[in-house]
C-alpha cells in the first residue's frame, strides 16, 4: 500500500516509526523500545504506546513528554522502553506496536501507528536438521534462523539421513568467531547417506560462504547437480577460518 501527503493536516497524529530493541541478542529477558514519532500539527505531551509479542497483548505503556509539532525547529522522536520479554532460543517473535489516544484525543489518521518487525534471539547448542522430529526440517530453515538472529555460542547442526534438495547461503553471521564456531555435521562415515544437492542455472554454490566466517561443514555430500554451472561450496566476500572437511564435493565437468 503507498500512502502520500500533501502536508500534515491534523493537530494529534503520533505513531511508531521504529522498534529499535531487541535487535541482535541472546536469549533472556530483553527490553523493548520502541521510537514514538509526532506526525501531527501541534506539539505532542502524551500517548499511550500498545505492544504485542506473537499476537499476544502486553501491557501498555502511557507516555508523557514533549515532541515537536511537524514543521517545528524542536525534537519530533523519542525512544521509550515499554516494557520486556523473555525469549527463548530458536524461535521466531513478531513484535508489533501501535499508538493511540495523542494528547487524549482520537488520532484520526491511523496508517503511521503501528510497526511490526520479527526478530529472533541468537542461537546457541545442538540442534537436528532433518529426521524424525527435527529442530530443522531443513538446511534453509536453520541458515534463515543463523542470517537472522546469529549466534551465542557453539552451535551445532546434526544432519539426518537423507537427499536435501537446496542450496544454502550463510552470510556473516553475528557472534560467530573462534569460540562461537558453526558446524554441520553428518556423523562420521555417513557422508554417503547426507546429500545436500542443487541443480544451479546461474553462479552459485550448492553451499555459499558469503563472508562467512568459523563455519565446519563435516561428513556430508554436496552435490552440485547442474550441466552448465556447478559448483559444490563457493567462497566469497572474504569467508575465512572455514573448514570443509571429510566430505564428498560432485560436479559436472562440463
Amino acid at each position: 500500500t503507498v500512502y502520500y501527503d500533501l502536508a500534515a493536516s491534523v493537530p494529534n497524529d503520533a505513531g511508531i516509526s521504529a522498534i529499535l530493541s531487541p535487535s541482535s541478542f541472546c536469549p533472556g529477558t530483553e527490553p523493548v523500545t520502541l521510537q514514538l514519532q509526532n506526525f501531527g500539527t501541534a506539539q505532542l505531551t502524551s500517548a499511550t504506546l500498545h505492544w504485542s509479542v506473537n499476537g499476544v497483548t502486553q501491557s501498555p505503556y502511557s507516555w508523557t513528554g514533549l515532541l515537536d509539532s511537524v514543521g517545528g525547529t524542536g525534537q519530533k522522536t523519542a525512544n521509550v522502553t515499554v516494557g520486556s520479554y523473555a525469549f527463548t532460543s530458536n524461535a521466531p517473535y513478531t513484535i508489533r506496536a501501535w499508538t493511540s489516544g495523542p494528547n487524549n484525543t482520537v488520532d484520526t489518521i491511523n496508517y503511521n501507528d503501528t510497526t511490526e518487525v520479527t526478530v529472533r534471539a541468537g542461537l546457541t547448542g545442538t540442534f537436528t536438521i532433518g529426521g524424525a522430529s527435527p529442530d530443522f526440517s531443513t538446511f534453509t530453515d536453520a541458515v534463515d534462523a543463523l542470517n537472522a538472529g546469529g549466534v551465542c555460542g557453539p552451535v551445532v547442526f546434526n544432519v539426518a539421513a537423507g537427499t536435501y534438495n537446496e542450496a544454502i547461503e550463510l552470510g556473516e553471521i553475528p557472534g560467530a568467531n573462534a569460540t562461537n564456531t558453526i558446524t554441520f555435521d553428518g556423523g562420521s562415515g555417513n557422508a554417503a547417506t547426507r546429500i545436500l544437492q542443487h541443480s544451479h542455472t546461474s553462479v552459485g554454490g550448492v553451499i555459499t560462504l558469503n563472508g562467512s566466517d568459523y563455519v565446519r561443514i563435516r561428513n556430508l555430500t554436496i552435490k552440485a547437480t547442474g550441466t552448465s554451472y556447478g559448483t559444490a561450496v563457493f567462497f566469497s566476500n572474504d569467508a575465512d577460518h572455514n573448514i570443509i572437511e571429510h566430505c564428498v564435493l560432485e560436479s559436472s565437468t562440463s
